[in-house]
């Protein structure tokens, strides 16, 4: 599949958009919660259907619009840090001493603008194939060999790849350099034969599974990205921020 065939497939079915009203905002929220509480358990049940943590006000969120149906089915955030001295990302709290030295002296320096990717979340009706179901981000381990009625549905290409350039898209805007997000080694070893290089930057802990930091640098993605994610970068930017 050339490059442009990579944005026109992913165009032909999702949109990325910018959550940047209440009522937006909410249909995040909402997907989070179907994801994060009603099918994983990772979160109490609410009685109002949202997932929301005390972040979210001072957060970037994006959706994944699935154009046929016209139903968000995805979602991911990006927490910046506007001042180090007084705002400790999640990341923090989570990994303690685990964060490697490079990116601890970063952090106490004070000086770097970073930010947090978090709460990626994929709908189970996008996490069929065996080993999908237990992951939020819908990139199990598993193989689909069948001729199921979503067969057509499982050759997209990836619907987390697309979230995450959504999140690059937003670093670059804020002139964010360095991010860091928790994710399981797995999803990093995926996301890195895309071309986005997240570099391990801590210890693994059990977290909901094993997970780990890792860290990336916009500028690094910007520069080195191969040209089929350049154009679907390229896509999601238009997607997001459609009149600039």
């Amino acid at each position: 599949m050339t490059s442009g065939d990579l944005t026109q497939h992913f165009n032909q079915y999702f949109e990325i958009v910018l959550a940047d009203t209440e009522a937006l905002r909410k249909e995040a929220f909402r997907v989070r919660h179907q994801v994060y509480c009603e099918e994983l358990g990772y979160e109490p049940i609410n009685r109002d259907g949202l997932e929301r943590d005390n972040y979210d006000d001072i957060s970037h969120h994006c959706l994944l619009l699935h154009k046929e149906t016209q139903r968000y089915v995805g979602c991911i955030r990006v927490i910046p840090s506007p001042n180090p001295d007084s705002a400790t990302l999640p990341f923090i709290k989570l990994m303690g001493t685990k964060l490697n030295p490079k990116l601890q002296s970063l952090i106490d320096i004070g000086e770097v603008k970073y930010s947090e990717i978090s709460r990626l979340a994929i709908t189970s009706s996008f996490r069929r194939r065996p080993g999908e179901q237990q992951h939020p981000d819908a990139e199990g381990t598993g193989e689909n060999n069948g001729q199921s009625a979503d067969s057509e549905r499982r050759r997209l290409p990836s619907m987390s790849i697309g979230l995450y350039l959504a999140a690059t898209a937003i670093c670059e805007r804020e002139d964010i350099g360095t991010v860091i997000a928790i994710m399981e080694p797995r999803l990093a070893r995926l996301l890195n034969r895309y071309g986005l290089n997240f570099e391990q930057a801590g210890d693994a802990i059990e977290h909901r599974g094993i997970r780990a930091p890792f860290v990336i640098y916009t500028e690094s993605v910007l520069t080195s990205m191969a040209p089929d994610l350049k154009s679907l970068l390229n896509l999601v930017r238009s997607q997001l921020y459609p009149h600039t």
